[in-house]
């Protein structure tokens, strides 16, 4: 169920059934707290934009997920997953900087990574994580 019917998301995928290691929850984990920041620094009435690309070179799912919105500061583009650290105003919601930092030791647990950077449009956000083969 999407949570946010006013956004317009899109889905590219070039992958096949190959699966990924991890538990459910977890995954589901990721991908939650990453679509939530997408979200919520987009501008209005623009997109989320979600590419899945298998890279079987290199044993891993690559997925880039990128907002139309604003740029994160270049100097804040590696402590956005850091445990406590956010750069908004509260706006009245509850925003305690822990879920990218989840994100991040979700990831570094399954042998993934993750990274941000600013793009043309907004923000990319770009999560790997090892095929199971």
């Amino acid at each position: 169920q999407i949570k946010y019917p006013d956004r317009k998301w899109e889905l590219i995928s070039d992958t096949d059934n190959t699966g990924v290691l991890g538990t459910e929850d977890k995954i589901g984990r990721i991908f939650i707290n990453i679509l939530e920041n997408a979200h919520s620094f987009a501008f209005k009435d623009s997109s989320v934009k979600i590419n899945l690309e298998n890279s079987y070179e290199n044993n891993q799912l690559k997925i880039e997920i990128s907002n139309q919105g604003i740029h994160i500061p270049e100097g804040d583009l590696d402590r956005i997953f850091d445990r406590f650290y956010s750069n908004r105003s509260n706006g009245g919601q509850n925003h305690n900087g822990l879920g990218l930092s989840i994100v991040m030791a979700i990831l570094e647990s399954y042998k993934g990574s993750i990274r941000a950077q600013n793009t043309e449009q907004g923000v990319c956000f770009i999560v790997v994580l090892p095929l199971i083969t």
